[in-house]
Order: structure tokens, then C-alpha cells, then sequence
């Protein structure tokens, strides 16, 4: 089916295919005239979520013995500390969906549960959540819509969209393969500097169902307002069954949850307080 630029899907994956051979093989600068960027650009204004001044959400971080010392109460500061709750230094920031080594972007979650998930937390693991408030009015581009039922039905009449909203919900370890992170680390550039003034990016969440990950590009824009320590309890899993008879399988806690709705589920991931047990 085409959508409303008179695409097909599979015209569109073969758009960002070529970017990511061009960016892998050929050159990264220059591109900006390259169709899937064209494409991109038809349909920002209608992808736009907004995030009003003083609105909260949650930067998760996994803790661990090397942070003793990053342990200082402050005021409302429970767990890390303001400064080792908020954003890395440039010589710690690490490799990340929209953004290279060295660039500190703000990487954080609508949600507690989706931060934590975030972060891939083992049993008995802890970690860190601080709330961040919004210093001002933060416009973002919004890829955290619903997929259609079939790839290849446009959704909001773009198939380069619903393709570049699940290029920047899939991990890591299954784009190894297909340039990494560099695609969408070349297309949040784009957006960054593009005229719209966008001042970051929504999408979903691969680890939490439901769940919206934010990364904000001017951190400044947002401060950390308390924090504390979360230990991780019991994690959970629902799985569908692909072959012979077709199953689901859940753990007895998300069974529960949805039976009693007195536990807080958060789709693949549940976390429990040590009081519950």
C-alpha cells in the first residue's frame, strides 16, 4: 500500500537501507539531500510531542561498588548524588542510540519502571532513579506511536516514519550488524539542527511495554531534583509461543498483577518493594 507520499513500504526500507550503506561505506557529511532525510522532513510537524515546564521524568543508573563515593546526601539526594544522578562528564559519555562517544545528551524514561528496565537490572541489583524536571517548554519529535498490524499499512500516512520510530526502539545487539547506532546517531543530527528547533527526541521502549524513553539534546534544559536507591526484587517475563500449539507464558507474578492489579506490572520488567515478600 502506498502512503501519502506515494511510497510502498518496501521503496522506503530500501531509502534507509542505501543511508546505511552510504554512512557505513562511502561518507558521513553532505547527505542532507539523501531521500530518506527528504522524506523524514514532509512529516515532522505532525510528529510532535510536547513536554511543559516543570514536567517530571525519571534517569535511571545501575550502582555499584566503584560508586561508594558517590554516595553524598544532599538536601533530597537519597541516593547518588546530585551531580552522579544527572548527565556524565564528555570523557565518561559512552556510545549511545542518538548520540557518539563524548556527547552528553539527556537519556530518560516518562516512567520510573521504564527507566529501571532501561538499564537491564539483574536480581538483586540496585539502582539509582532521580527525578528530572523540565526548566522550560522542551519540544521533541515524537517516534513512540503505535505500529500498524501489518509493516507494510503506513501509520500517520509515512511508511519512512513507522521505519525510523522501530529503528530507534531496536537494541543494540540487533543492529550490530546493520551499522550500529550510526543511522539513527546521523538522523538525530538532522533533527537536532534542523529549522524546526527541536529540542529532542520520544520514542518506545524495546525493554518496557508501553514504555516512552526521551533523550533531550541540551541537558541544561533540565536539572535533577532528588533521588534514591531502588533493589531489584524480581524480574519477569511474558512469552508467546511461535511454533506447534501457540502459548503464552507468564510469570506467576505478572499473573497475579493482572488478576489482582495490586502489583505494579511494567510490561517484560516487574519491580517489587522488599515489603511485598
Amino acid at each position: 500500500m502506498k502512503d501519502e507520499s506515494g511510497i510502498i513500504y518496501s521503496q522506503a526500507l530500501s531509502f534507509y537501507k542505501n543511508l546505511t550503506r552510504t554512512l557505513m561505506h562511502k561518507g558521513r557529511f553532505f547527505l542532507n539531500e539523501h531521500r530518506f532525510l527528504i522524506e523524514i522532513e514532509k512529516h515532522l510537524d505532525r510528529h510532535i510531542h510536547l513536554i511543559k515546564k516543570g514536567e517530571i521524568v525519571y534517569r535511571a543508573r545501575l550502582v555499584d561498588a566503584t560508586m561508594k563515593n558517590n554516595y553524598k546526601r544532599e538536601e533530597s539526594f537519597r541516593g547518588l548524588s546530585k551531580k552522579h544522578s544527572f548527565v556524565p562528564p564528555k570523557k565518561f559519555a559512552k556510545e549511545g542510540r542518538a548520540s557518539s562517544a563524548g556527547i552528553v545528551y539527556l537519556y530518560v524514561a516518562e516512567s520510573e519502571h521504564t527507566a529501571i528496565a532501561e538499564v537491564r537490572p539483574t536480581m538483586r541489583s540496585r539502582v539509582n532513579v532521580a527525578p528530572i524536571e523540565a526548566l522550560q517548554d522542551l519540544r521533541l519529535l515524537d517516534l513512540s506511536f503505535n505500529f500498524p498490524v501489518e509493516p507494510a499499512l503506513p501509520y500517520k500516512g509515512s511508511h519512512v516514519f513507522a521505519i525510523l520510530a522501530n529503528e530507534f526502539m531496536i537494541p543494540l545487539d540487533i543492529k550490530a550488524s546493520n551499522g550500529g547506532y550510526l543511522p539513527t546517531q546521523f538522523i538525530t543530527e538532522f533533527i537536532r539542527k534542523h529549522k524546526s528547533n527541536f529540542d529532542g527526541i520520544r520514542y518506545n521502549s524495546s525493554l518496557n511495554m508501553g514504555g516512552k524513553n526521551l533523550v533531550i539534546f541540551n541537558h541544561h534544559k533540565c536539572k535533577a531534583i532528588s533521588s534514591d536507591f531502588f533493589d531489584i526484587y524480581g524480574i519477569e517475563y511474558c512469552a508467546i509461543g511461535q511454533t506447534g500449539e501457540r502459548q503464552i507464558i507468564e510469570g506467576e507474578r505478572l499473573q497475579q498483577s493482572r488478576e489482582y492489579q495490586t502489583l505494579s506490572a511494567a510490561g517484560k520488567l516487574i519491580v517489587f518493594d522488599e515489603e511485598l515478600y
